[in-house]
């Protein structure tokens, strides 16, 4: 779900928010009516998540996993490893996120329909999970 709020809405008293159904091209635009004391709330949110040092602690924990923790003597990335998420969103994010702090690393979104691909220098291009080369590609470390 995307979360939209402008001063205008919250002046308003409307909260609108965008919800597109998992496979759906189109999104629904829902508004409804807040309270100010909602509205302010919502706001300390917003401007919280949006700080430049705001951080995701499990990002933090699967980058931790993925770079320093060692197993067998090999970091999880040595290893290669699978992260799963049931929101393709969350899977988008975290893997731009890791392809941020791993350039020279493949990471793979595997997903539904046409929205499988990789991320390569930071960089997503499509490609159908089936695609066998994609994950080859991944899987040739050892």
């Amino acid at each position: 779900m995307q979360f939209q709020l402008s001063t205008d809405e919250v002046e308003l008293g409307f909260l609108r928010l965008r919800w597109k159904a998992p496979g759906e091209d189109t999104s629904t635009l829902i508004e409804t009516p807040i309270t100010g004391a909602e509205a302010a709330q919502l706001q300390v949110i917003v401007d919280e998540l949006g700080r430049a040092e705001a951080r995701d602690p499990k990002l933090d924990a699967v980058k931790y996993f993925l770079t320093e923790h060692r197993s067998a003597g090999k970091t999880w990335l040595e290893h290669g490893c699978i992260i799963f998420s049931q929101y393709y969103d969350t899977a988008r994010w975290v893997g731009e996120q890791l392809a941020a702090v791993l350039p020279g690393e493949a990471i793979g979104v595997y997903a539904g329909a046409g929205k499988s691909g990789l991320f390569r220098n930071g960089e997503f291009v499509a490609a159908e999970r089936n695609d066998l080369s994609l994950w080859q590609s991944l899987s040739s470390r050892d």
